[in-house]
């Protein structure tokens, strides 16, 4: 049963999904849940017929959750954007291939940035290059955080 995996989905509900702050995760308890991993998340289904994979809005029931995917990339690298006020989550891959930033590793690293910087929101962001001389960062919202307590995950759902 999902319950018993998945310990909370914090800040989700049917009507309405939430754009998380930086002070929305710095205020998870530390003690607790610091040694957990930090992934950016999102949904999927597989199309039976070619295997392509779809991306789903966040799961609102038991049901809709055991019928999809959920594809956990782990935050490698944090960036903070004064310009956009956003604090920006790297997932692990060629640019970013360094070890998993864990959420004691976050709080460590955002107690020295200034006050205002917790309302700052939290993005997914990933490079994409459209030609060699200009690449551009893509800045997906994370609109749910979730615990999972089976696998050590602080999982940061990203908006469809």
């Amino acid at each position: 049963m999902v319950r018993a995996r998945i310990r909370a989905i914090i800040y989700k509900d049917a009507m309405f999904q939430k754009i998380i702050k930086l002070k929305d995760i710095t205020e998870l308890n530390i003690d607790r849940y610091g040694d957990y991993t930090l992934t950016l998340t999102y949904f999927a289904h597989k199309n039976k017929i070619d295997n392509r994979i779809t991306r789903i809005k966040l799961p609102e029931n038991d049901n809709d959750y055991q019928n999809s995917l959920r594809i956990d990339m782990p935050v490698s690298d944090i960036l903070k954007n004064n310009t956009i006020s956003a604090v920006c989550l790297f997932a692990k891959d060629n640019a970013y291939p360094d070890g998993s930033v864990s959420l004691r590793e976050l709080n460590n690293q955002v107690s020295n940035f200034p006050h205002e910087c917790a309302g700052y929101k939290i993005v997914s962001s990933s490079r994409e290059n459209y030609n060699e001389e200009s690449p551009v960062r893509l800045d997906i919202p994370i609109i749910a955080i979730m615990v999972d307590d089976i696998e050590k995950k602080i999982c940061l759902i990203e908006a469809v």
